[in-house]
């Protein structure tokens, strides 16, 4: 998971499937590509666009 990409979905009130549909991917495609850290390029500029965030902040995995 990335936890980021979490808080930022929590702090706009956006579920899963809010976020899924503004960038144009089906739930339970975003929901798998959040467990599995598997977006693709233009994926993740799409979500770094819609939540005004850098990629090293939203998809930081925090392991260490």
């Amino acid at each position: 998971m990335y936890p980021n990409l979490n808080a930022e979905q929590k702090r706009r009130g956006l579920t899963n499937r809010q976020t899924a549909a503004a960038i144009g991917m089906k739930t339970s495609a975003f929901e798998y590509k959040k467990r599995a850290h598997r977006f693709l390029a233009d994926e993740c500029l799409k979500l770094c666009q819609l939540f005004h965030c850098s990629f090293d902040y939203l998809f930081e995995t925090k392991e260490q």
